[in-house]
């Protein structure tokens, strides 16, 4: 994919961008564009994917009470290994929720956010009725401690974390009167410009697939590009 990106060009900005090969259209030549021009020549490829995604696809309790979200980054990796266990864990990482649909009156709302304990550095959310979201990091220290692994179980992930999977957070929703549909995925803060808030310790962007050198990392696509779905229902 890097050579790819150099002979065709990695966004609109790069004087060899070439709008040919920017099959999804979003101005900038990326890993899935990199794979639909494979599929295209017969040959296919093994892709490790990160998404966004909750403990449970439906949600169900009396109105009025509050459900429990919880979030967490999936690696789907196939036959390769982990970019995260690679590379030391995740450094930092941050998602967004938001409702999708829901009734006129009496949906669902966000009531509270809570950061795993297993990053046990700065943590900030927002928390509005219809979106929420969660930005973490490790502790601030020197040596910089270990990134957080895969299957890991602070600040309330139970039963345990799926083992290519790593726990963010839990996302407290009240129970409205009508079913309410909610998505999940990566969440963008405007202070980084293009680049995300999801990094492993040793700095590659997995919201954006790029190492620290702005080059991408062979067979990683955006976890930005899939947001889950759940829903909220009273009982």
């Amino acid at each position: 994919y890097q050579q790819f990106a150099a002979a065709f060009g990695s966004s609109n900005l790069t004087a060899n961008y070439n709008p040919y090969f920017d099959f999804n259209h979003d101005n900038r030549v990326n890993a899935t564009d990199y794979q639909q021009f494979s599929a295209r020549f017969g040959k296919s490829f093994s892709w490790v994917v990160y998404s966004y995604v909750t403990d449970q696809s439906v949600y169900s309790a009396a109105a009025g009470s509050t459900v429990s979200v919880k979030v967490y980054l999936l690696e789907s990796r196939g036959a390769n290994a982990s970019t995260i266990a690679g590379e030391g864990g995740l450094f930092a990482a941050a998602a967004g929720l938001a409702e999708v649909s829901g009734p006129a009156s009496g949906a669902a709302s966000f009531s509270a956010v809570s950061a795993s304990s297993d990053f046990g550095g700065p943590a900030t959310s927002s928390v509005s009725a219809t979106s929420a979201s969660l930005q973490e990091t490790v502790a601030s220290s020197d040596p910089p401690p270990p990134g957080v692994p895969l299957g890991n179980t602070g600040g309330g992930a139970s039963p345990a974390t799926p083992a290519n999977e790593v726990y963010l957070g839990t996302f407290t929703i009240t129970v409205g009167t009508g079913s309410t549909s909610f998505s999940v995925g990566a969440f963008t803060d405007p202070s980084f410009g293009v680049g995300g808030v999801t990094f492993t310790a040793a700095g590659s962007d997995l919201d954006l697939a790029l190492n620290p050198s702005g080059t991408s990392i062979k067979g990683l696509s955006r976890a930005a590009e899939s947001r889950s779905k759940y829903t909220v229902s009273p009982t």
